[in-house]
């Protein structure tokens, strides 16, 4: 688990990020969720249900911010995918800033068809590892793009 290093990890050429339409639907529910709450708890007013919605309207707050980070940064040097946050160990800078896992572009072999796994290692017999990760709601030209580029990248090699 790495945070970016310009100079372990080269240039970001570009990152991919959720799409909007995702990141829209998802923040506009969250903020429902975060209103109708607070509404339940005015009906029941002191010091433990003020306590509540003051860690509800954070937790809220932390997931609309979190979903307007980018899920991949692609670089000069290596591929960084954000580690989904239930696969990490607790960090206290991984809740601001997002932890990455690094791969080489030799390393990839390719994703699943519903992009929730990256598939790493060598074509033998127990050569290859599913690792999750989250970039199913990436756009489709952004899918493209990332495919086209480890192409590009394991033919450099």
């Amino acid at each position: 688990m790495d945070l970016y290093s310009k100079e372990e990890h080269g240039q970001i050429i570009w990152e991919c990020s959720r799409s909007v339409l995702y990141v829209a639907i998802s923040s506009l529910l969250y903020v429902l969720f975060c209103v109708a709450f607070l509404i339940l708890l005015l009906e029941h007013p002191g010091i433990l249900s003020c306590t509540i919605s003051f860690v509800v309207v954070l937790l809220t707050l932390w997931r609309i911010h979190w979903i307007h980070k980018s899920v991949a940064l692609i670089c000069e040097k290596r591929l960084l995918v954000t580690i989904p946050i239930f696969y990490s160990e607790f960090n206290a800078a991984g809740l601001i800033k997002p932890l990455y896992m690094a791969f080489d572009y030799k390393e990839i072999m390719g994703v699943s068809d519903d992009w929730n796994y990256l598939f790493i290692g060598e074509r033998t017999a127990g050569g290859i590892v599913e690792v999750p990760v989250q970039l199913r709601y990436i756009t489709d030209a952004d899918k493209i793009k990332l495919q086209e580029w480890v192409e590009r990248k394991q033919r450099e090699i």
